[in-house]
């Protein structure tokens, strides 16, 4: 049991690191002290979901399409009904709140096509997707097996509920602000049917075909230039047409060349170190919330780029010590 522990600690962390802290958006930009005691409540909320979508997956034989969708109804849950984000007009009273919202925004549901891309397919790339796949990628043989057993699920997601009962609670509390009840119903009803197709559909499958695929530093290189392209899209309906078509563009790519025979293990860590990193070289240029020092905000930054070059570096070391050159398919 131990071993498999350890795995499931790192993903617990890993996992809100990549949500909340790897752009370093937030008033506790830099501030050591506040960061590790965030993760009290976004250890919780991020890595325990973390942990159950990939137990989910792992238990019930899902490949990364299941492994996606699951992550995509949480990203939902997680904006639409926990902290409401989603849904909320003026969040925080962030200065340019107004500028993500109004240029997309659609009276029907009460938001904007562009916070749901960004919202939920943040929380999908970032938050669980990217931290799943290189925590496995970093656990060699462990990589395939289940991590806890039914008292470790039970854990987990009795910690997740009580963070976001906590979470749910402190936005009611300082935004004054909840989702209408056809909002919050319609969340719902959207992310169980996003679940159900995920596990009806999202079977893992073998490599069929021998095809060419790039050499890992490129498969890397590509993640970065499309994950930093969804960073950059503009706020209005071009952006949300850009991010859709990288969005498409990128996961046809990736059903392409990982059904390939030549697809490794390789090729899968530098996918994930790619869209970290593009998130983590990002944050160099994004300004956060509050009055926070230009030495503490680059001093962030810097430290989350040197995160993501020691996940890489580990990664390789890993790899290489384990000689692990076999195909990692979906």
């Amino acid at each position: 049991m131990a071993p498999r522990i350890l795995p499931a600690v790192g993903l617990f962390f890993l996992s809100p690191v990549c949500a909340e802290y790897l752009i370093g958006y937030d008033n506790s930009t830099g501030d050591a002290v506040e960061l590790l005691g965030g993760l009290i409540i976004f250890g919780p909320l991020y890595g325990a979901v973390a942990l159950i979508i990939r137990e989910v997956a792992v238990g019930l034989g899902l490949g990364w399409g299941g492994i996606a969708g699951l992550a995509a109804a949480a990203g939902l849950v997680q904006a639409g009904m926990i902290d409401q984000s989603l849904f909320n007009l003026s969040y925080r009273d962030i200065s340019y709140w107004d500028a993500m919202v109004q240029p997309t925004f659609i009276p029907l549901l009460g938001t904007s096509a562009y916070m749901i891309i960004t919202f939920v397919g943040g929380h999908l790339i970032w938050s669980f997707c990217m931290p799943i796949l290189v925590v496995q990628q970093l656990s060699g043989p462990l990589g395939s097996r289940a991590w806890l057993g039914r008292v470790g699920l039970v854990v987990v997601s009795a910690l997740y509920l009580a963070a976001a009962a906590l979470v749910y609670l402190d936005q009611a509390r300082t935004e004054q602000f909840l989702a209408s009840g056809p909002q919050l119903v319609g969340t719902a009803i959207i992310s169980t049917l996003v679940v159900v197709v995920s596990v009806r559909f999202g079977r893992r499958r073998s490599a069929v075909r021998r095809l060419r695929v790039p050499p890992p530093w490129l498969v890397g290189l590509g993640a970065a230039v499309a994950g930093s392209a969804l960073r950059l899209t503009p706020t209005g309906w071009v952006g949300v047409a850009l991010g859709v078509l990288v969005l498409a563009g990128s996961v046809v790519a990736l059903v392409r060349v990982s059904r390939s025979t030549a697809w490794t293990d390789a090729h899968v860590l530098a996918l994930g170190i790619g869209v970290l990193a593009s998130s983590a070289l990002f944050g160099f240029l994004v300004e956060p919330i509050g009055d926070v020092p230009a030495v503490d905000k680059f001093g962030h930054n810097a430290t989350m780029v040197l995160l993501v070059g020691v996940l890489a570096a580990w990664g390789v070391l890993a790899l290489r010590r384990q000689g692990r050159s076999v195909v990692t398919r979906e």
